[in-house]
């Protein structure tokens, strides 16, 4: 009985630090996706503004072509038009996105750039 007992705490320790491990990997493919997303969102935006051949594209975020076929968008643009109103030093990021932030302002859009 007593050879049991010191064996439980390294098979605790051994549970954890296989649990941590796995969350290492999630967290590297979760940022691997993340940077992905970013760069399709990136390359959507452009689709769409070589589509709408619009002059006043560069002047709006979300053009009222794009907010017709997709009227969802328009709560956007007031958010968007909002934070496009206020200094960037009024902008404050919560603490919980700050990892994120970081995250987005380093990560790079072309393939080239890895």
């Amino acid at each position: 009985m007593t050879s049991s007992k010191p064996s439980e705490p390294s098979k605790e320790y051994a549970k954890i630090y296989s649990r941590r491990e796995e969350l290492i990997k999630q967290e590297s493919s979760l940022k691997r996706e993340y940077t992905t997303m970013l760069r399709k969102l990136a390359s959507v935006t452009t689709v769409l503004q070589e589509l709408e051949n619009d002059p006043r594209v560069s002047e709006r975020v979300i053009s009222e072509a794009s907010i017709l076929k997709i009227p969802d968008l328009k709560q956007y643009l007031s958010l968007i038009e909002e934070l496009d109103n206020k200094a960037p030093e009024d902008i404050e990021i919560p603490e919980f996105l700050q990892e994120s932030y970081t995250l987005y302002k380093n990560a790079p859009l072309l393939y080239k750039d890895l």
